[in-house]
């Protein structure tokens, strides 16, 4: 329905919050909901690179409903909606990934592949806004909670939908030897595939 319909960012994001508000009184399965936030962010991906970065409002939403869909807590399942409510713009779903970390027990493994790959897209976002920090705790997140046959069937389902660029970056970070602080790798990929940062690196040079 999302793909077929084209809705504009503001009823996305009033869905979006719908949504979440329902889950947060017990309606709707959190299968259905991630299979949501997986169809809003899967529409926007194949237009998102470097200079046309993702709309972090949208993907604070989207962060948002997943986490009280997969909360084993339904006692804070308000607190969630409510600290993305009232502040927005400071991100504080995005900006607490710790919100993920028990989903995977809580729910059936046959719905972890949708999350992982749902965690990826969150991954590709925050690679294309160079949110190195944010990278790295949701990168650990998925490499300590999913094994590797995991991540790879997850993020290969949404390769058709994501930029060469952005994608690159996160397989280099799945091979890459951690011989160095993940972060300094994350940043030392980014900088290779962002070409904004090598012309003004270039200008600087000469």
């Amino acid at each position: 329905m999302i793909r077929r319909d084209e809705p504009k960012t503001e009823e996305l994001l009033s869905l979006l919050i719908m949504l979440s508000e329902l889950r947060t009184e017990g309606w709707l399965s959190r299968e259905f909901l991630i299979g949501i936030c997986l169809e809003v962010l899967l529409e926007y991906a194949p237009n998102w690179d470097y200079i046309n970065p993702p709309d972090i409002v949208l993907l604070e939403a989207v962060v948002t409903l997943a986490t009280i869909s997969c909360s084993p807590d339904s006692a804070n399942r308000p607190n969630i909606l409510t600290s993305s409510r009232r502040h927005p713009c400071r991100l504080p779903n995005i900006r607490n990934p710790a919100l993920f970390d028990r989903c995977f027990e809580d729910i059936p493994s046959d719905y972890h592949k949708g999350l992982t790959s749902l965690l990826f897209l969150v991954l590709y976002v925050l690679v294309h806004r160079q949110s190195h920090p944010l990278v790295v705790q949701y990168f650990t997140i998925i490499t300590e909670k999913c094994g590797a046959a995991l991540y790879t069937s997850a993020l290969t389902s949404i390769a058709p939908f994501t930029s060469e660029d952005g994608l690159s970056v996160i397989g280099r970070m799945l091979v890459e030897p951690h011989t160095q602080e993940l972060t300094s790798i994350i940043m030392i990929l980014c900088f290779i595939k962002n070409p904004l940062l090598r012309k003004n690196c270039s200008k600087t040079i000469t």
